[in-house]
């Protein structure tokens, strides 16, 4: 496990979404919190790569379920949470015999544990705003 860094290295919103990271570890009720923050530019993600409103509702709510059953191995590096989502929305499930990302319905029948959860801050995600 990396060490902390010290707490005048973090900035007051870096502390607070790390704080709000850590609860949800703790108690994953307090998820709901984080998915408010970041639904939006997730969906903006998800939405500009799927076919139609309705696949993009679907893979974003399979971007959070998988990130709320993996939560407890996020390790925070000081990158914001908003990049690890989208690195599990960036992950192409592809269909079987298909060099397309699957649509929703053939996602949908792919385990959600197949995405592995992101081990380093470095990844091809960029903010999006």
């Amino acid at each position: 496990m990396t060490p902390r860094a010290p707490v005048a290295a973090i900035s007051p919103e870096e502390g607070d979404e790390r704080l709000l990271i850590e609860a949800a570890q703790q108690d994953p009720r307090r998820f709901g919190e984080l998915y408010e923050r970041n639904i939006d530019r997730v969906y903006a993600f998800v939405a500009r790569r799927a076919g139609d409103r309705e696949e993009a509702e679907d893979l974003t709510a399979e971007v959070f379920h998988h990130a709320l059953a993996n939560l407890g191995r996020f390790e925070w590096r000081g990158v914001p949470f908003v990049a690890w989502l989208l690195q599990i929305a960036g992950t192409p499930w592809p269909t079987a015999g298909s060099g397309r990302r699957a649509s929703a319905g053939s996602r949908r029948q792919t385990p959600v544990t197949t995405a592995p959860a992101p081990t380093s801050t470095a990844g091809p995600c960029s903010p999006i705003w």
